[in-house]
């Protein structure tokens, strides 16, 4: 809506959802919760929040990118049945000429939802100088950005319930893994079989990986065809282990060799402990 004021007054252009228009839609999986809200004409906004120990974001997207840098006012916005309540100044934001994206820190992103959750209306507002989508305003006034909080409380008990239900460690933290065996053992121990499940989870969960490398390895005590039969056995083990544990099995390739490529040398015991290994690594 494009509002034009007094011919003393600057004129100002406002992106918000109407009343009954208004909506927050939660996307949940084990990986990451969005609380997603869409402004009409503008784009969309987005509470973000990922397993591991990322924190959570809130992003502003639009088809609307700025001529120049601009710093916006943000702050928290009475709707107009909330008599006699009080803009909150919330700061400033730093939006860069191009973008498409903004993005506000944990901090930042943890007050506009409790704004949100209060009734309020968080509001970015700028120079429509620019902007270079305003010609209807000659870009000589102002925009301002709004997140509507009709409709915000149910949807955000959901993006609670799922954040509360993410795993609790992001895919760097599991896309390589190494296990060691007992001398002439092809058996987990407790750390392996800990790891592994957490392997086996994140596997469970994520849509993008595409497989999961299981590769086998011995010391070089033994013969050579021994070692190889040996690395075999181990690397199954651990594909026997992860398939039970929900991974589907084409999407495990087993690979061994035996003593080779041994990552220290065989004459230690220290050595050969660090050679009698599986690697398992995953690919999205």
């Amino acid at each position: 809506m494009c509002l034009l004021l007094p011919a003393t007054a600057r004129p100002i252009e406002r992106f918000e959802a109407r009343m009954a228009a208004s909506k927050w839609q939660v996307s949940a999986t084990r990986l990451v919760c969005r609380l997603s809200h869409t402004i009409p004409r503008y784009g969309k906004a987005e509470f973000v929040q990922r397993s591991g120990q990322g924190g959570l974001t809130f992003v502003l997207h639009t088809a609307r990118p700025l001529l120049h840098k601009v710093s916006a006012v943000l702050s928290a916005e009475p709707p107009v049945w909330k008599h006699g309540a009080l803009v909150r100044q919330l700061g400033t934001v730093d939006l860069s000429a191009g973008a498409r994206v903004m993005q506000l820190n944990e901090g930042r992103a943890r007050e506009l939802l409790k704004e949100l959750e209060a009734g309020m209306f968080p509001t970015l507002s700028y120079s429509g100088a620019g902007d270079a989508s305003a010609p209807a305003i000659g870009r000589d006034g102002d925009v301002r950005i709004a997140l509507s909080a009709v409709n915000f409380r149910a949807a955000l008990q959901d993006f609670l319930d799922c954040r509360r239900q993410l795993v609790a460690y992001d895919f760097k933290a599991v896309r390589e893994s190494v296990l060691h065996f007992a001398h002439d053992s092809a058996n987990l121990d407790e750390s392996a079989r800990d790891r592994l499940a957490k392997v086996a989870l994140f596997a469970r969960v994520d849509q993008r990986l595409e497989q999961l490398s299981v590769r086998g390895f011995a010391d070089a005590r033994g013969t050579r065809r021994y070692n190889r039969g040996l690395s075999r056995r181990r690397a199954l083990t651990v594909k026997h282990y992860l398939v039970k544990h929900g991974v589907a099995a084409d999407k495990v390739r087993v690979s061994y060799f035996g003593e080779k490529h041994s990552v220290e040398t065989n004459v230690t015991p220290a050595g050969r402990a660090a050679n009698r290994r599986v690697v398992v690594i995953l690919h999205q």
